[in-house]
C-alpha cells in the first residue's frame, strides 16, 4: 500500500473517472465541472485498489468523498431532468451500494454544508489542491518520465486480459484475429521457406523457375500488404516513434481527431438529412418496439425500480428548497394565471344548470330540521345561559322577537318562547322542502345568476376575486396544509414503493405492461403516435444535426489514440489478413506471369 502522502491519479484511473462521470450529466460543463470535484477530493486520498470495474479502484473512502460531491452538485444544479439521469445510473448505484441510509444521510448533510461554502473559501481551496497536484506532478515527471512510461505500457498490457476476461465477445474476436495473422504469416513464411530451398538446396528440374517466381513474388505481395495493413494502426516491428519515426504509419491513431471530424460530417450531410430520417421512421414501427419492450414483465419491474430510487432520493435530501418553489408557484404563478373570478363563476354555473341548486336547497332544509330536532337541549340551554347577561345583544334580540309575539321573556316562559320558534321555523323548512316553487327557491336561484354575471362582467368583482384568492394562497395556514400534504403524500409514496410486495408498485407494473399491449395491439393508436414521434424525431435530429455531429467529434478526440486503434482492428483485422492473404497469392500469380513472358521473350 501506499505511504500517507496525496498520491494524484495515474492516467489510467482518470480515464476510467472520466468515462464515469460522462454517464453522470448530459452536458459537457457539468460533467467538467462534477469532474474536477471528483479530482479535487481523489487527490487527497491515497489509498486506491487496483482497477475491476467501473468504481471497483476506488476504495470506501475514496467513493465517500465522491458521493458527497455528486451529492453537492445535485443540491446546486436546478435541471430536474439532469438530477433524474443522475440518480437513475448505474455508476450511481454501484457508489451507493456499500452504504447504509444512515450514512448516505450523513453524507447528505455534509454535502449540503459543502455546498453552501463561501466562494472565497471554494477557490482558496481549489487553488490549495491544485497546487499540490501540479507539484507532485511535476516531481513525478522530473524524476522518473522514462519508467512512468514503461510501467505504463506494462500495466497496459497487464491489465488487458483482465478486461478481456470479463468480456467473453472481445476475448473471441481477439482470438479470430490471432487466427487470421497465423494464417497469413504462415503463408509468408511457407513462401519464403520454399524460395530458400529452391535457391540453396534443390537442384533445378522443369518447374524450377516457375517455383521460384511465384514464391518471390508471393514474398513481395505478402511484405508489402503486411505493411501496408500494420501501417494502419502502429509503426511495423513496434519501432518506438521516440527512436525511428517512419512516415505514414500509426494512420488512425495519428489522424483519430480528422478521421473523427469526417466521421461527423459524413454523418451529419448524408445521414441526418429530414429525407434520409423520415425514410428510416417510416420503416420502423418505433411504438410497436416500445410496446413490445414494455410488456416483458423485467422491463416493467426495471422501470418500476428506477422509479423507486428517484423517490427514495427526494425523500432523502432536503426538501426546503423544493418545498420554497412549490409555495413560489402557489403563492405567485397560480395566482397570476387562475383568474378567480372565472374559476368562481364556473362552479356556481355547475351549480345552478339542471337540477342540482333543487338537490342542494332539499338538502340543506333537511340538514336544518335534522339539526333543530336533534339540538333542543343544547339550544335551550344557550339561551337559559345567555339571557341572563345584562346589556347583551342576545338579551336584546331575545327581548324583540318577544315583543313582536305579543309577551315579554322570562325564564319561565322561555320554553314556550322556543317552542313557537321552532314550530316556526319548522314550518317554512317543510314548506321550502315540499315546494319546488317556493320563493325561497326562486329568490336563491336569482341570486345564484346574480352573482355568476357579477363575476364575470363586472371588473371589480372580478379584481377582489383575485385578490381574494391570493390572499388565500399567501395564508399561512394554507402553506402549512400544503407542506403537511406534500410530505404526508411522499412518505406514504415511499413507504409503498420501497416495499416490492406492495399494490401500488404491482399496479405500476400492470400498468406498464398495459400500456405495453395497449401499444402493440392496438393499430389505429399506434399509427397516430407513430406520425407524431417520426415529426417529432425528425424535427429534433434536423436541427440538431450540427450538435449531434460536434458531440461525435468531440467524443473522438477523447477517445486514446492506441486504444482506438486496438478497437477497430478488432473490428476489421480480421479481413485485412485476408487482404494480406490474398496479396500473397496475387503476388505469386503475377510473379508466375511475368516469368513466362519474360520466358518467351527470351
Amino acid at each position: 500500500m501506499p505511504d500517507s502522502q496525496p498520491q494524484p491519479l495515474g492516467q489510467d484511473e482518470k480515464d476510467c473517472l472520466l468515462r464515469v462521470v460522462s454517464d453522470l450529466s448530459i452536458l459537457p460543463d457539468d460533467r467538467q465541472e462534477l469532474l474536477h470535484w471528483a479530482f479535487v477530493k481523489s487527490t487527497i486520498i491515497s489509498e486506491i485498489s487496483e482497477a475491476k470495474q467501473a468504481f471497483g479502484w476506488v476504495d470506501k473512502e475514496l467513493k465517500k468523498y465522491l458521493l458527497i460531491d455528486i451529492f453537492a452538485y445535485l443540491d446546486t444544479n436546478n435541471g430536474r431532468s439532469r438530477k433524474g439521469k443522475i440518480i437513475a445510473s448505474d455508476h450511481f448505484k454501484e457508489l451507493c451500494r456499500e452504504f447504509t441510509d444512515d450514512e448516505i444521510s450523513s453524507l447528505r448533510k455534509d454535502a449540503n454544508r459543502e455546498s453552501h461554502k463561501t466562494e472565497e473559501e471554494i477557490k482558496k481551496e481549489i487553488v490549495e489542491v491544485e497546487s499540490d497536484i501540479k507539484q507532485n506532478e511535476e516531481i513525478q515527471i522530473s524524476e522518473d518520465s522514462n519508467d512512468r512510461n514503461e510501467k505504463t505500457t506494462s500495466r497496459s498490457n497487464d491489465e488487458k486480459p483482465d478486461q478481456d476476461e470479463d468480456d467473453p465477445h472481445r476475448m473471441k474476436m481477439k482470438e479470430s484475429l490471432r487466427k487470421a495473422k497465423r494464417v497469413a504469416t504462415g503463408l509468408l513464411v511457407a513462401m519464403a521457406a520454399m524460395f530458400i530451398a529452391h535457391y540453396f538446396f534443390i537442384p533445378e528440374y522443369l518447374g524450377h523457375g516457375i517455383v521460384m517466381a511465384f514464391t518471390a513474388a508471393a514474398m513481395i505481395g505478402g511484405l508489402a500488404d503486411w505493411y501496408a495493413v500494420t501501417a494502419l494502426f502502429r509503426q511495423p516491428l513496434y519501432i518506438p516513434e521516440e527512436k525511428i519515426k517512419i512516415p505514414h504509419t500509426a494512420i488512425i491513431p495519428k489522424r483519430k481527431d480528422e478521421i473523427g471530424k469526417e466521421l461527423a460530417n459524413f454523418v451529419k450531410d448524408k445521414i441526418l438529412v429530414k429525407d434520409v430520417v423520415e425514410e428510416q421512421l417510416r420503416h420502423s414501427d418505433l411504438t410497436h418496439l416500445v410496446g413490445e419492450w414494455l410488456q416483458d414483465e423485467a422491463n416493467a419491474k426495471r422501470l418500476d425500480r428506477d422509479f423507486s430510487e428517484i423517490i427514495k432520493w427526494f425523500r432523502s435530501t432536503d426538501s426546503s428548497e423544493l418545498l420554497g418553489g412549490f409555495k413560489r408557484i402557489l403563492t405567485e404563478k397560480i395566482a397570476q394565471r387562475i383568474p378567480a373570478n372565472k374559476a368562481l363563476a364556473a362552479i356556481i354555473d355547475v351549480l345552478a344548470s339542471g337540477n342540482n341548486t333543487q338537490v342542494i336547497i332539499d338538502e340543506l332544509t333537511q340538514f336544518g330540521l335534522h339539526q333543530i330536532e336533534g339540538n333542543r337541549e343544547a339550544i335551550l340551554n344557550f339561551i337559559r345561559k345567555n339571557i341572563k347577561k345584562e346589556g347583551g345583544w342576545f338579551k336584546k334580540m331575545m327581548r324583540s322577537i318577544g315583543e313582536k309575539i305579543g309577551f315579554g321573556i322570562t325564564d319561565e316562559n322561555i320554553d314556550a318562547i322556543y317552542t313557537e320558534i321552532e314550530s316556526k321555523c319548522k314550518q317554512l323548512l317543510r314548506e321550502i322542502r315540499n315546494d319546488q316553487e317556493h320563493p325561497v327557491r326562486i329568490e336563491f336561484n336569482n341570486r345564484l345568476r346574480s352573482w355568476h354575471e357579477k363575476l364575470i362582467n363586472d371588473k371589480s368583482v372580478a379584481k377582489k376575486s383575485d385578490h381574494l384568492l391570493g390572499e388565500f394562497l399567501r395564508n399561512e395556514t394554507v402553506q402549512d396544509f400544503f407542506q403537511s400534504l406534500w410530505e404526508k403524500t411522499r412518505d406514504a409514496l415511499y413507504a409503498e414503493l420501497m416495499d416490492e410486495s406492495s399494490d401500488i408498485r404491482r399496479s405500476i407494473e400492470r400498468e406498464i405492461q398495459n400500456i405495453g399491449k395497449k401499444l402493440s395491439g392496438d393499430a389505429n393508436l399506434r399509427k397516430s403516435l407513430n406520425n407524431w414521434l417520426g415529426e417529432f424525431i425528425t424535427k429534433i435530429v434536423v436541427n440538431h444535426s450540427d450538435q449531434i455531429s460536434k458531440a461525435i467529434s468531440d467524443t473522438i478526440k477523447k477517445w486514446d489514440p492506441k486504444t482506438t486503434a486496438e478497437s477497430i482492428e478488432l473490428q476489421i483485422g480480421r479481413d485485412l489478413q485476408w487482404i494480406r492473404i490474398n496479396g500473397t497469392v496475387v503476388g505469386g500469380l503475377i510473379g508466375i506471369l511475368i516469368y513466362l513472358l519474360t520466358g518467351f521473350h527470351h
